[in-house]
């Protein structure tokens, strides 16, 4: 009978350890892979807010082109070409 039972014991504990074992092993996989897309995640959000920096700033500097482009288009056609009256323009060369 012991041996029945013995046989039994070991069975049930099969039946109990084999699952639990597969589930944690299922869960840690699943913490690593969610590691791995959280970095890959930051990545990716940084190299967009790069992005939008690069764009944010060409847009501002084509604007500050722009500006000066018509100050010095309506300097020339008045009293000529007059001296950057804007400090964020800093070197200006005539050409």
């Amino acid at each position: 009978m012991s041996l029945a039972t013995s046989g039994r014991s070991w069975c049930f504990l099969a039946a109990i350890l084999v699952p639990a074992g597969v589930l944690i092993g299922l869960a840690a996989r699943i913490l690593y892979q969610d590691r791995e897309l959280g970095a890959k995640r930051a990545t990716d959000q940084r190299a967009a807010a790069v992005g939008q920096l690069g764009r944010e700033l060409t847009a501002r500097l084509e604007n500050l082109k722009l500006h000066e482009v018509k100050r010095l288009m309506s300097a020339r056609s008045s009293a000529g070409a007059g001296i950057a009256n804007d400090p964020k323009v800093i070197f200006t060369v005539r050409l």
